[in-house]
């Protein structure tokens, strides 16, 4: 047996594992997902995930126990005739937790540009990515665009900054 994503966890640890899956079908369902996982053991939890009604390709399967997340890592899966991507769930910030360095900026006049956006809240800090959005058929600005600094604790900094002084911003004569 191969210890794919197992890490240094012994067999025997006491506890729910929980696994994620990935290259999953769009058609594949979370109750399909449950299913086929329930051979190897107790399923506690199972969810593909998905935004706006759209399968995003993956999901979590969290089973009682460390051996069935072992049992079910032991061999190929195929799943609603694809092989999937199986391995340990590598524990995250949870998304409520994580600060996002990306912000909203909004009442921008028709002229302002993506590199006028930059510019202004390079002032803040290093910007990774900025964009004004544009209606694809006119090429015309829809008025609002986002600006995302660098990550780490620089970054959040920067997007803490520019929301402090949200009231102080001008760019092109609005603000």
């Amino acid at each position: 047996m191969t210890n794919k994503g197992i890490g240094s966890a012994s067999p025997m640890e006491p506890g729910p594992c929980k696994l994620f899956i990935g290259g999953i079908s769009a058609q594949t369902c979370t109750e399909a997902l449950h299913r086929h996982f329930a051979k190897y053991g107790h399923v506690i939890d199972a969810v593909v995930m998905s935004r706006d009604g759209k399968a995003r390709g993956f999901g979590f399967v969290t089973f009682n126990s460390i051996v069935a997340a072992v049992n079910a890592l032991s061999e190929p899966q195929w799943l609603d005739g694809r092989l999937v991507d199986v391995k340990r769930a590598v524990p995250g910030e949870r998304v409520q937790e994580r600060s996002s360095n990306k912000i909203f900026v909004g009442g921008l006049p028709q002229d302002v540009t993506t590199e006028a956006l930059r510019e202004y809240f390079g002032a803040y800090g290093s910007v990774a990515d900025a964009v004004v959005m544009v209606d694809r058929r006119t090429r015309r600005s829809r008025g609002f665009g986002f600006v995302r600094f660098g990550n780490g604790p620089q970054g959040a900094q920067a997007a803490q900054a520019v929301l402090m002084d949200f009231s102080d911003h001008w760019l092109g004569g609005s603000s």
